[in-house]
């Protein structure tokens, strides 16, 4: 859905619902800089662009990565209904992905799979459910981790209605650049 090529940081909400960022001076930014061949955003301290979207109980998102800087635990991607968060994926401290549901428990984990300065593609379908939800997480089309019978579901609604790319709890100092996103249902 999503190269930014022909977005510009002033145009990014006419493509996506909601441009936000919680510290002044910090919202994403579209630029050559943050992209892999060509305009890509880059989304600095506590900055998030949403979509809304078709609701969805299965959901595959797509998307190059790369992280410019030192490693700072946040949510890269976010898959929610009606803003409430039913799975994330999240960015630990050392650089390890992690799938989580809406509290916030952690369904699966891949260890040390994203290093600095390198772009990487990142692949995560989802099924929501209370009872059979599952996962599966792929980095540089490796599947590094999945899980079945999980709860993935916070929301009284078993679907995805809106997904979120942006730096929950980074550092002022860090850029995480997103490009070539896509989903599918």
């Amino acid at each position: 859905i999503e190269s930014f090529d022909h977005l510009t940081s002033s145009t990014l909400s006419h493509k996506w619902n909601r441009v936000h960022s919680t510290v002044s001076g910090a919202a994403p930014v579209v630029s050559t800089t943050y992209g892999r061949k060509n305009n890509g955003v880059g989304i600095t301290q506590n900055s998030r662009i949403y979509k809304s979207i078709a609701q969805t109980v299965t959901l595959v998102v797509g998307f190059s990565f790369k992280l410019t800087s030192n490693y700072n635990a946040g949510i890269i991607l976010g898959m929610l209904n009606d803003f409430v968060h039913q799975v994330d994926l999240h960015l630990g401290s050392a650089g390890q992905l992690s799938v989580r549901n809406g509290h916030g428990t952690i369904l699966g984990t891949a260890v040390n799979t994203i290093s600095l300065d390198t772009w990487h593609y990142i692949e995560l379908k989802v099924t929501i459910s209370n009872t059979t939800g599952s996962f599966y997480l792929r980095v540089n089309g490796t599947q590094v981790a999945s899980g079945t019978l999980l709860d993935t579901q916070l929301s009284p609604n078993a679907y995805v209605d809106v997904v979120s790319f942006g730096g929950y709890a980074l550092n002022g100092s860090q850029v995480w650049c997103f490009d070539d996103i896509y989903l599918l249902d």
